[in-house]
């Protein structure tokens, strides 16, 4: 269910230029259709997660796997520029359901530091998301298919509903007025151990989502790179998250969630900051391009499940909807503050940069204690 959501976000990533050309879409156009999904992801699961606890896991994982699909087969056969990014939005909708589902399947089994261990594994399927994704769009770009990278993802999605099937998952409950589930997601926003965790996530993504939008347009247009090199720099960004999670798997029980996200919002910073320095001293190579991506990418890896972790041990009683209040905002700070980025003129700064300002204000939100 995580990868299908994941897989939306980074599939066409090789194929944005070819996007913008065949519908008529500006660069800003065609990487703001991703920010569209990304805040898609992020805008109902507040909801998401009162349908799961009200009707149940198996009737919302179907719900959502149902308008996944059906925006998937629609964006094969759009034509018009605000229709596709309204679809991506849409589509965002239905994956957003997936991807909490899944979280709060994890969260329904384990908790504490066990719980960032698992949802540091569960970060697997990004990072097959992360470099198969880019890897497949590289492919379907390279013959001028990108629309069928929908069908695929209409296919993922269908597969995780049949995995999900036989599973014994919890049941609905009577119903409570939505007062009470306001009021229950108000007194998780004013907790500070429970917002300034999901917030530094927030930032760590936003980090890498910068990066992830803007690098397919320019290192086309810095270094000549075509589809396949973007694909294979995403096989390199899959392998540092994917040392990245493992890095908090191995440490986490010792070191503590809050080290870790500590940590992970300096790997971050420090990428940006080297990067805005290399470009201030000279042109930026391709090699040291990547490698600040890769930190970056290692970074968030290192800071994503811990963020979320704690923010749910905030407030244990309300595991359900402190799971999906945590992933909503960490998907719309990211979603807008990465929409930002994009508007930036395009220039070898312009991820660096966002990297430096989210790391560090990251860094100053993992230090509240409760």
């Amino acid at each position: 269910l995580v990868f299908t959501t994941q897989l939306g976000i980074t599939i066409d990533l090789p194929s944005l230029g070819s996007i913008a050309r065949d519908l008529g879409m500006s660069a800003s156009g065609a990487e703001i259709s991703v920010s569209a999904y990304v805040v898609g992801v992020a805008a109902p699961i507040p909801f998401w997660g009162f349908a799961a606890d009200r009707w149940g896991r198996h009737a919302t994982i179907r719900a959502a796997v149902a308008l996944f699909v059906a925006c998937s087969l629609l964006l094969t056969v759009v034509d018009q520029p605000w229709l596709f990014v309204a679809l991506r939005f849409v589509q965002g909708v239905g994956g957003g359901g997936c991807a909490i589902l899944g979280r709060i399947l994890a969260r329904d089994t384990w908790e504490g530091p066990e719980l960032a261990r698992r949802f540091a594994y569960l970060s697997v399927s990004y990072i097959v998301a992360l470099g198969g994704g880019q890897f497949l769009g590289a492919l379907f770009e390279r013959h001028d298919l990108w629309r069928l990278e929908f069908v695929l993802l209409a296919a993922m999605a269908l597969a995780a509903l049949g995995m999900t099937s036989g599973l014994s998952l919890a049941s609905g409950r009577p119903p409570q007025p939505l007062r009470e589930t306001a009021r229950v997601y108000l007194g998780l926003v004013r907790l500070p151990s429970f917002l300034a965790p999901t917030l530094a996530g927030g930032l760590s993504y936003a980090a890498l989502l910068a990066w992830q939008q803007t690098s397919p347009l320019l290192m086309g247009e810095l270094y000549a790179a075509d589809a396949a090199t973007v694909g294979n720099v995403g096989l390199l960004t899959a392998a540092a998250y994917l040392a990245g999670s493992l890095a908090l798997g191995h440490f986490v029980l010792r070191a503590g969630q809050a080290r870790m996200l500590e940590a992970g919002s300096l790997v971050i910073a420090g990428a940006g900051m080297a990067g805005i320095a290399l470009w201030l001293a000279a042109s930026t190579p391709l090699g040291a391009f990547v490698g600040f991506y890769c930190l970056v990418s290692f970074g968030q890896a290192v800071m994503f499940p811990g963020s979320m972790s704690l923010a749910i041990g905030a407030a244990p009683e309300r595991g359900v909807y402190a799971t999906a209040l945590c992933s909503f905002l960490h998907q719309i700070v990211a979603g807008f503050l990465a929409a930002c980025v994009s508007l930036l003129p395009h220039a070898e700064w312009q991820p660096t940069a966002a990297a430096f300002v989210f790391g560090l204000a990251a860094f100053a939100l993992a230090r509240v204690r409760p």
